[in-house]
């Protein structure tokens, strides 16, 4: 893929979807389309660079400056479960929230993060391209100083990749918003969850949020028994859920996508987590997350922990 002329973007992921969709924003969005987005978030965390790019042109096109940036972002941000996010909304020191930043950063750009020195990923990105040919995706270096909070956000943009200022806008929305999530945590500390989404968007009725909230308490169940608690056939759920976009398949994925990642924080093992939410083994979870957000959970615990014992 490319991009007006510039160097295709060949990264280990993309960009996370709802930083995409603040830039794509416009009026006709329903309560319940952005219920779905949100659980699809979970199990589908990334859209493709080429999007993300050709986003933001389009809205520096539409004349959207950075103040209108930001709140898209905000908007969209306040219903994200990105599993790297909902790790992230868990902690209540931004320095920790650094850290895994810089980490998930580190899995789209082929380099291994350093939390003692910044430099060193610096430094590999600004030696040139990666064999192959390969470029790296634009990405922020996050520091901060020691003691009092204060961040310091490098962009390393490789020559030849478009980068479109308006993308550099909302992602460093994006990460202010968790920063800022981290250093008010005492009064946020309320879990993400598809329950709390839907109540959040006023679509706790809906079709796809009634189902998802059955899924979330009892776990799964086939389609069948799923229509029978929601009061209606299979075929008539089925028809309803392709409507709003999603399927029993897929809330019941975001559904455990979500509680484990709600559980990152814990003491309790990952094993102990995978089991508790309903996936076949540990490996099944990790293949879950690594596909969802090129992250298994337990790089995203290791992010963390770096920066505990820091």
């Amino acid at each position: 893929m490319r991009h007006d002329g510039k160097q295709a973007v060949q990264g280990k992921g993309g960009a996370p979807a709802m930083m995409v969709l603040a830039l794509e924003s416009s009026a006709g969005w329903t309560g319940e389309a952005r219920f779905v987005q949100a659980a699809l978030g979970a199990i589908r965390a990334e859209l493709p660079y080429a999007r993300y790019f050709a986003a933001g042109r389009e809205a520096r096109r539409r004349g959207m400056r950075d103040g209108e940036i930001a709140r898209a972002a905000i908007d969209w941000m306040d219903t994200t479960l990105h599993p790297s996010h909902m790790l992230q909304l868990q902690l209540d020191d931004p320095h920790a929230v650094l850290n895994c930043m810089n980490a998930y950063n580190s899995r789209c750009n082929d380099y291994e993060w350093d939390d003692k020195l910044e430099l060193y990923g610096r430094r590999r990105l600004e030696r040139g391209a990666p064999p192959n040919g390969r470029r790296r995706a634009p990405c922020w270096i996050l520091a901060s100083d020691r003691g009092d909070f204060r961040l310091h956000a490098t962009r390393l943009s490789p020559d030849g990749i478009d980068d479109p200022a308006a993308c550099q806008s909302v992602s460093l929305a994006a990460i202010e918003y968790l920063v800022g999530h981290a250093q008010r945590a005492s009064q946020d500390a309320t879990p993400r969850t598809l329950s709390a989404m839907a109540r959040l968007l006023g679509v706790t009725h809906s079709v796809a949020a009634e189902a998802a909230g059955v899924l979330e308490r009892e776990g799964g169940m086939p389609v069948e028994a799923l229509a029978r608690q929601l009061g209606c056939s299979k075929r008539t759920l089925e028809r309803a859920l392709q409507a709003a976009g999603t399927s029993a398949g897929q809330l019941r994925l975001a559904a455990m996508m979500v509680g484990a990642a709600n559980q990152l924080t814990s003491r309790r093992s990952l094993t102990e987590i995978a089991a508790d939410q309903g996936f076949a083994d540990l490996a099944h979870m990790s293949r879950a997350f690594q596909a969802s957000c090129g992250m298994a959970p337990s790089a995203l615990r290791a992010s963390m922990a770096l920066k505990r014992n820091a």
